[in-house]
């Protein structure tokens, strides 16, 4: 229980001075704004990282951010490629229809 003896929530940091590491914190408690810090009850529940971990720990944050918008970027690239795949289809669809319409002609020409 934090200092408002309510349930605490269990966060994991995303600072630079502490990547990733577990903590448990005030319910109330919203990193994005500094108006609502809850009680101000923080407690880490592991230990500590040294300098060289921290450094490996966020370049490994910011590849997989890096990683994370080029996967964005290739699924945007993929619809778009979709849509002309389809628009190509669309088109080829309709030369078999303009076909079947021709051949529908001559064949009633022949029947008649």
């Amino acid at each position: 229980m934090c200092f408002l003896e309510i349930e605490i929530a269990k966060m994991i940091s995303e600072t630079l001075q502490n990547p990733g590491r577990k903590f448990i914190t005030c319910k109330f408690y919203n990193r994005d704004s500094p108006s609502m810090p809850g009680c101000g009850f923080v407690m880490w529940v592991d230990e500590d990282t040294t300098e060289w971990q921290r450094n490996i720990i966020n370049e490994l944050l910011i590849e997989n951010g890096r990683l994370k918008s080029e996967v964005r970027q290739t699924r945007k690239e993929i619809e778009e490629i979709a849509k002309q795949v389809d628009g190509e289809k669309l088109n080829e669809l309709r030369e078999q229809l303009v076909e079947m319409k021709k051949e529908n002609k001559r064949i009633k020409i022949i029947l008649a």
